[in-house]
C-alpha cells in the first residue's frame, strides 16, 4: 500500500512539473507572436527591393506601404529612393493627364514640383515633392503649411478631415458622405468613430485621387480628447486617431483656387 501511495506521488509530481513546463513554452510563445506581430515602427523607411517603404497604419495595426518607387534604386542607409529617384507619388496629376482645367500655376504634368486641382472640388493641393516626404509632427504640419510659398502662393493650410476624406476613391465607407461618421460635424473619437472607419483593406484598390499611400495628418482634432488628431491613411482609405505629441507624418497642404 506504501509502495502504492509512493508511485502516485512520484506520478503526481512529475505531472505538476510537466505542466508548469508547457505553460512556460506557451507563454514564450505567445510573446513571440506578439513579437512577430510588431511589423514596424511607426515613421520608419526601408528599402523592400528598389522601393522605398513607409510604415505607417492601416485601421489599428502597423504595416509597411509603398512610399515610392524607385527609379535610381532605394538608399538601405535610409530607406528612401537614391538622389534623383522620382517616385509613383511625385506627379500628383499622373492619373489626368495634366488636366486642362487646372491653372497654369498648377498644371504639373510635366513638372513634379507643382501642385495639382481636384475638379471635383476645386480643392488645389501641394506636390510631396517640395518636402521631400518628411514625417511632421501636428504642430511641425500646421506651421510648415501657414508658411508654405509655394507655386507662387502663400494662402495654404493644412487640409481638415472633410477636405482629406474628399481625396478618398474607391471606398464607399471613407469617402465623402461614407458611413464612417467623422467629420467636422462629429470630431468625438468614441461617438462619431465606428468600425466602417477602417476602411476597405482588402478590395486591392488605389484609394487616393493622386495615389497616396501613406497617413496623413488633417487640422481636426478630436473633441473629447484634444492630443488626438483625424488622419487619412490611404493603404485601405482608413480614418483614424495619432497622437499629435507622439507621431509623424508626411503632409499635403491645400487651399481654394481663385
Amino acid at each position: 500500500m506504501k509502495k502504492l501511495s509512493l508511485t502516485i506521488t512520484v506520478f503526481t509530481v512529475m505531472f505538476l512539473i510537466a505542466s508548469c513546463g508547457s505553460g512556460s513554452d506557451s507563454k514564450n510563445d505567445d510573446n513571440n507572436q506578439n513579437q512577430s506581430s510588431a511589423v514596424c515602427s511607426y515613421g520608419e523607411y526601408e528599402c523592400h527591393g528598389d522601393d522605398s517603404y513607409f510604415c505607417g497604419y492601416s485601421g489599428d495595426d502597423l504595416i509597411w506601404m509603398q512610399s515610392q518607387a524607385c527609379e535610381n534604386g532605394c538608399d538601405i542607409s535610409t530607406g528612401k529612393c537614391n538622389s534623383g529617384s522620382n517616385g509613383n507619388n511625385d506627379n500628383p496629376n499622373k492619373d489626368n493627364g495634366g488636366d486642362t482645367d487646372n491653372d497654369s500655376e498648377e498644371d504639373n504634368s510635366s513638372d513634379v514640383s507643382s501642385s495639382w486641382k481636384d475638379p471635383d472640388t476645386n480643392l488645389i493641393w501641394t506636390s510631396l515633392k517640395s518636402n521631400g516626404y518628411k514625417g511632421f509632427s501636428w504642430d511641425e504640419a500646421v506651421s510648415y503649411c501657414e508658411n508654405l510659398d509655394e507655386d507662387g502662393h502663400s494662402d495654404w493650410r493644412l487640409p481638415n478631415i472633410d477636405e482629406s476624406r474628399t481625396l478618398i476613391i474607391n471606398c464607399a465607407l471613407t469617402a465623402t458622405g461614407g458611413s464612417c461618421k467623422v467629420s467636422e460635424n462629429c470630431l468625438s473619437a468614441e461617438e462619431c468613430y465606428s468600425t466602417d472607419c477602417n476602411g476597405c483593406p482588402n478590395n486591392n484598390e488605389n484609394h487616393s485621387k493622386i495615389e497616396d499611400t501613406m497617413p496623413f495628418w488633417t487640422s481636426s482634432t478630436t473633441s473629447d480628447v484634444t492630443n488626438l488628431v483625424w488622419y487619412v491613411e490611404f493603404v485601405s482609405a482608413a480614418i483614424g486617431r495619432l497622437d499629435k505629441s507622439h507621431h509623424e507624418s508626411p503632409v499635403r497642404c491645400v487651399r481654394n483656387a481663385e
